[in-house]
């Protein structure tokens, strides 16, 4: 009985993984569809098939001249044309219902309906997200600065919030990213307003650096060296089983929502906190929250000895930037003996300040030199491994490759906006409808832009992605919710829009591209050149799948 449970819910995990990738792709496939079937019928075409999904028909009607049917795999689904073969003979009688013997107009107009409504079909889906759940923002409140960045020097302080920069407003991080980005090697007037709502200007000066651009990409254009608008979030880390804060009941990775009924924004406040006790004579009330939004209250009592001098760590709590949230299976970590859990304080026998720093040793590596000597605290005890970084090539932003030293440890910083989020919807259907257009060309350009640099080798083709990417973001995107699985469904559709209007035989793309030389000629391709085009385009095409398929294995399997 426990074997068939056993089978029972293996089956009904795989259908659940399988379930989010079965809906997008089949609502993404059958809308291309439903645009080549209504145009055809309107143009006159006899639509022999109209099918919801492929394989055996599992059920099917017929209703004119048209057999409607409900297919055995629901990914998507096809309308198969009367006289859309070429080299078919059709009988004189037929031909005012055949595909190929309509006007050019009308066999533009039906090849191009597909793509058009894909195109329409994520227009609506963003037109519909942004009545529903809006578009979140954040505000550009400065994080954390190092004290001598640039940014620091001309003045601007942790917790300022920008207002404008050159007499031009911004409400968003976006605005301010995208108003630097086009002032590269200027000196910006920024307004800033403080915490207390004093507003004054400084003059900073922007660099010219490669960072990440208005399409995503990595570009060359403006950045103020250092500014950030993110600071770590108010999470502890216990570094000793013994220690009053585990004593407390404190865990790590708990995040502290209030100390004493004070609300805790960040990690600094936190820290601050810790280290500057008001009082000695009563415990400390936390607030806190775990995993899956799960809030419980502590009560922590400091021993005499940390009011004389205090220290986080006299509590037993250190930051959580370098602890091993998780290892990557049979990676150089995992092979040496370190654990989920464990505090890594030293590296080569000196103390690690930071994730950061811990980073650049490992990606400095010297394979020449010894093994990199990794201490760390584990359940209150100290151990040591030896471990050897290994070579792994990653994806980072704007689709480059590049190649670096790694543990294949996973750590938590818990990063989050120095400034609060706000959201930007209406409910005028017209306005939602022109955000729609307007998201929809945005990511029209993201994608030209992707395919171009492809193109270029500006971005590893390693990056192009089939249908383990598009199952995993299907599934992924759906875990987090029905908003995240409908913006991946309103992005592949602009996707698919495009990728169908490339000039390549096969695509519609292709054929639009017979339809224009022979606007041009006068006369449609002979059938030669047609069936030799159509060659090339199948060619293309498995090549496509199995170097898509190839990268979707190896991204899955090697890099990470």
């Amino acid at each position: 009985m426990s074997v068939f449970l056993e089978i029972l819910s293996s089956t009904w995990g795989v259908i659940n993984s399988l379930f989010p990738f079965i809906v997008l792709l089949g609502v993404l496939v059958f809308i291309h569809e439903l645009g080549h079937f209504m145009v055809a019928r309107f143009c006159g075409v006899r639509v022999e098939v109209f099918s919801l999904g492929f394989g055996k028909k599992l059920l099917k009607w017929k209703k004119g001249d048209t057999v409607y049917c409900l297919s055995l795999f629901p990914l998507g689904g096809y309308v198969k044309m009367f006289g859309h073969e070429y080299g078919k003979e059709i009988a004189k009688e037929d031909q005012p219902v055949s595909f190929l013997h309509k006007k050019l107009w009308e066999r533009t107009a039906i090849v191009l309906a597909g793509p058009l409504m894909n195109f329409f079909l994520a227009v609506f889906i963003f037109a519909v997200l942004n009545m529903v759940s809006g578009d979140k923002k954040v505000h550009p409140v400065i994080g954390e600065l190092e004290p001598s960045s640039p940014a620091a020097q001309a003045g601007l302080k942790e917790g300022d919030k920008i207002i404008s920069i050159d007499d031009h407003p911004v409400k968003s991080i976006k605005e301010v990213k995208e108003i630097i980005f086009n002032k590269a090697n200027a000196v910006l007037n920024i307004r800033i307003q403080t915490p207390s709502e004093k507003t004054y200007t400084r003059k900073v000066p922007s660099t010219k650096a490669q960072t990440t651009g208005k399409w995503g990409f990595l570009e060359t254009g403006g950045v103020i060296e250092s500014l950030k608008f993110s600071t770590p979030a108010p999470i502890v880390g216990v570094i000793d089983p013994n220690s009053p804060a585990a004593q407390a009941g404190l865990k790590t990775f708990d995040k502290v929502l209030s100390l004493n009924g004070k609300k805790i924004n960040n990690r600094k406040e936190l820290f601050y906190l810790f280290n500057h006790p008001i009082s000695s004579e009563t415990p400390w009330k936390l607030e806190i929250e775990r995993k899956e939004k799960e809030v419980k209250k502590f009560t922590l009592n400091p021993p005499k000895e940390y009011y004389s001098s205090p220290n986080i760590e006299v509590l037993g709590l250190v930051q959580t930037d370098l602890f091993i949230a998780d290892l990557k299976k049979g990676g150089a970590a995992d092979r040496a003996g370190l654990k989920k859990g464990d505090f890594i304080f030293k590296l080569n026998g000196e103390r690690l300040p930071s994730w950061k720093v811990l980073v650049e040793q490992i990606r400095n590596f010297d394979e020449t030199k010894d093994p990199l000597k990794v201490e760390v605290k584990r359940e209150g005890e100290i151990k040591m491994f030896s471990v050897a970084p290994e070579m792994k090539k990653q994806i980072v932003a704007g689709g480059i490759e590049k190649k670096y030293y790694m543990l294949g440890i996973i750590t938590q910083p818990y990063m989050i906006p120095a400034g609060g989020t706000y959201v930007e919807k209406t409910k005028n259907p017209f306005k939602a409808l022109i955000t729609g257009v307007n998201k929809t060309f945005h990511w029209c350009a993201i994608v030209a832009v992707y395919i171009k640099k492809i193109i270029s080798g500006e971005v590893s083709r390693r990056t192009l992605g089939g249908a383990i990417s598009i199952g995993r973001a299907a599934y992924d995107s759906y875990s987090y919710g029905l908003e995240y699985f409908f913006k991946i469904m309103a992005i592949l559709s602009v996707q698919l829009f495009l990728l169908n209007i490339l000039p390549i035989p096969i695509f519609d793309g292709g054929h639009l591209l017979f339809y224009v030389i022979e606007f041009f000629n006068g006369a449609p391709l002979s059938m030669k050149k047609i069936i030799i085009a159509h060659q090339i385009g199948f060619l293309f095409l498995l090549f496509l799948l199995i170097f898509t398929t190839f990268n979707d294995l190896h991204n899955w399997l090697f890099v990470w």
